[in-house]
């Protein structure tokens, strides 16, 4: 079996209102921050777009492997995905 590695390295500046950056294996760079939606800088994206993004391109990479396997002809896939944050009892519920 063949293991792939996927290392990300993260670092942060300052307190809540801070920022940071994430740097991945790729070699892509992201700048995070706690979004404005929730009080915060809005520098970037934020975990509440990352895991989004993480679960819609999941099911996009999911739904063409499928679409592969079945030789069906794909020209472009679209997926919509939302992510609703709420403050229940003074903590954020996801």
């Amino acid at each position: 079996m063949t293991s792939s590695y996927f290392i990300v390295n993260g670092s942060w500046q300052g307190d809540r209102e801070g920022n940071g950056l994430i740097r991945l294996s790729g070699g892509s760079n992201l700048e995070v921050s706690v979004p404005k939606e929730l009080d915060g800088p809005g520098i970037g994206t934020n975990p509440e777009e990352l895991l989004i993004s993480s679960a819609n391109n999941c099911y996009m990479i999911t739904l063409a492997a499928m679409l592969s396997n079945r030789k069906t002809e794909v020209e472009k896939l679209e997926v919509s995905s939302e992510g609703i944050v709420e403050k229940v009892d003074r903590k954020l519920q996801f």
